[in-house]
């Protein structure tokens, strides 16, 4: 599995063979939004994209189809990123279809905010420490 940030969301993780990209939105706060379209099926392109979140390591959160309307919807994650896809027909050419992606844009990191890390190990539980007593016994009081 790849690193958080946009390694997550590859092209060739979400651009199916023969699909072109339509739209590349302007981000909206932390969210930004791309629109392709192919001449793939609603099947075809379901089976692939569950296929895809799968082998790279996505946990599906929601998914929804209506076959009759031909769309598809489903919510992901992982290491944090929330992303959605959105398949449904074409708004010119009914025969194609329109795949929307949603995600959240990755931030960045300042390393120099970040805490070191720890690459040592703690072995215990080790020695006991004793007490001490005292070689005075009590106090004499006046």
């Amino acid at each position: 599995m790849k690193s958080a940030g946009s390694s997550l969301l590859t092209s060739s993780a979400f651009l199916r063979a023969g699909a072109r990209v339509d739209t590349v939105r302007k981000p909206k706060g932390a969210m930004r939004e791309i629109m392709f379209s192919t001449e793939a099926s609603l099947d075809e392109l379901v089976t692939f994209y569950k296929k895809e979140l799968k082998e790279r390591g996505f946990h599906i959160t929601s998914s929804l189809i209506m076959v009759a309307r031909r769309t598809w919807s489903c919510d992901f994650h992982r290491e944090g990123m929330q992303a959605s896809v959105l398949l449904f027909p074409h708004d010119h050419d009914k025969s194609r279809m329109t795949i929307d992606l949603m995600y959240e844009i990755p931030r960045k990191v300042d390393p120099s905010l970040l805490e070191p890390v720890e690459n040592y190990d703690v072995i215990g539980p080790g020695e006991y420490v004793h007490s001490v007593q005292s070689q005075h016994g009590k106090a004499k009081r006046n």
